[in-house]
């Protein structure tokens, strides 16, 4: 990202935002997050970006890229062992630091490391939608008040990115929700959109968690790692939606949304290659690549709803589990 004054900076903005959020999340929505744990990511966070900034770029800086990738971490992340915390934050960061192609990192950081930990570690590591309280407490306020600030301070990054930046991430996050939402009501076994203007709003909030709405506004939006031609960006978005639900058949775990956004991720490098950002609505060679992955992806999964019916969403209490009790209080913290 580049220099810009701090008070125009989104990682100022962004930082600030995701501590308010995560605060909201344990004081008042009780996700447990201790504090050994919170030092220990944070304090890792801090230490590998200053230091790998200093030997990639020889200079020092304030690790405002590793204090928030600290927070995806603290967010997505759930384990009993200690160290994975630090070592998913030195996963992330080396992403963002030796994972380049002509100078620009392709892999959202905080994605990347919970996502690899995830597969790495998949019986002491998950990841849990459900910690916000929605299936244990009244899911309506539960879901509606923190709904609303992350919706507020979301719709400030981007409006900020669009002015300091000149990068309109908005596109993506449409991209993403319209497609999201018009699979989510016409394709699955899940709350019609007749069916939850009539109040019977149970199950879409329990899949439309606080932490989609975070991996919403602060993951794939992220200004390192985002397409600039508008057309490529919002294929890559309604990429990432359908993949969340093809790979529903596939790995059918909590983290199906971040394995979307890996496996995307994959392919900007080839995309931005064709891409020119002074072309924003012109077709180049990276549009016909996203919309062909787009395609392609869309279609394996009408074939999968054909062969084996409408997939089923809620998400499963993982945590429960795997070190939970049946009412998914843990056991063993």
């Amino acid at each position: 990202m580049k220099s810009l004054p701090l008070l125009k900076n989104p990682q100022i903005y962004q930082t600030i935002f995701l501590m308010i959020i995560l605060n909201i999340g344990i004081l008042v929505y009780d996700i447990y997050f201790d504090y050994t744990k919170l030092f220990l990511t944070f304090g890792s966070a801090a230490l590998f970006d200053t230091l790998l900034y200093r030997y990639i770029v020889g200079k020092w800086r304030f690790p405002f890229t590793g204090i928030n990738v600290g927070f995806g971490i603290a967010f997505f992340l759930r384990t009993k062992l200690l160290w994975l915390y630090p070592f998913a934050v030195f996963l992330a960061l080396a992403s963002k630091y030796f994972f380049r192609i002509r100078g620009k990192h392709f892999f959202n950081p905080s994605n990347f490391g919970v996502f690899v930990v995830l597969v790495l570690f998949p019986f002491v590591a998950w990841t849990d939608p459900l910690q916000w309280g929605s299936v244990y407490t009244n899911i309506e306020t539960s879901s509606f008040w923190i709904f609303c600030i992350i919706l507020a301070f979301g719709g400030y990054i981007i409006s900020l990115v669009h002015k300091s930046l000149k990068i309109d991430i908005l596109y993506i996050v449409l991209a993403f929700l319209i497609t999201h939402f018009g699979i989510y009501f016409t394709l699955t076994q899940e709350t019609s959109f007749l069916s939850l203007l009539s109040g019977n709003t149970t199950s879409f909030l329990t899949f439309y968690t606080p932490s989609f709405w975070i991996f919403v506004f602060y993951m794939i939006t992220d200004p390192g790692t985002i397409l600039r031609n508008r057309i490529s960006m919002i294929f890559f978005g309604a990429l990432v939606a359908v993949g969340f639900y093809l790979l529903q058949y596939y790995i059918n775990e909590n983290y199906s949304l971040l394995a979307s956004l890996f496996l995307a991720s994959i392919f900007i490098p080839v995309i931005r290659f064709y891409d020119t950002k002074k072309l924003y609505y012109k077709i180049t060679i990276g549009n016909v690549i996203a919309i062909f992955m787009f395609l392609f992806v869309f279609v394996q999964f009408l074939y999968t709803i054909g062969s084996n019916g409408k997939p089923d969403l809620v998400f499963d209490n993982r945590c429960a589990q795997i070190v939970c009790g049946s009412n998914g209080s843990l056991i063993s913290r």
